[in-house]
């Protein structure tokens, strides 16, 4: 079964990010779909897992990006959590996103996929969500669905 993921991404340069996940799992176990600093997807795959990262980016208002981005805004600012300012930073962050990295993995997380992963959201200062929850870059819960809270961005 598919696990996917989506990273909130302050960064813009997006040829960093996919020079970072050639080193981690070798420039000829990647395809990449577009130019080095202008890719839309790049895939991995070995024996044991695929991993596919797409990449939406700030356009215009309206667009899908700004869509995705104000959606996920309004649901994080409808969770009730006791800890207000580490909401209100996630809430800032995700205002803030320059890109955004779609993520599936087939069947599941082997150990080069999620280094990829939270190499992402390292090189773009971003969080990870994971459909029940924010992570930060070192795998800390910043907010979950029920305003559960241990670690900041």
């Amino acid at each position: 079964m598919a696990v996917n993921c989506t990273i909130y991404s302050l960064v813009t340069d997006v040829g960093r990010i996919l020079d970072t996940a050639k080193v981690i799992v070798g420039e000829n176990n990647l395809s990449v779909m577009g130019a080095p600093k202008a890719w839309e997807y790049f895939e991995y795959r070995s024996d044991e897992v695929s991993l596919v990262v797409n990449r939406m980016w700030k356009t215009a208002a309206g667009s899908d990006f700004s869509d995705l981005v104000n959606s996920t805004y309004s649901f994080v600012k409808a969770i009730s959590s006791e800890d207000e300012g580490r909401q209100n930073a996630l809430l800032e962050l995700l205002a803030s996103s320059e890109q955004v990295f779609g993520i599936v993995v087939e069947p599941e997380f082997d150990e080069a996929a999620e280094e990829v992963v939270f190499m992402l959201a390292r090189c773009g200062g971003g969080v990870i969500f994971t459909g029940n929850e924010f992570l930060n870059v070192e795998g800390g819960l910043v907010l979950d669905i029920e305003g559960n809270s241990e670690e900041g961005i």
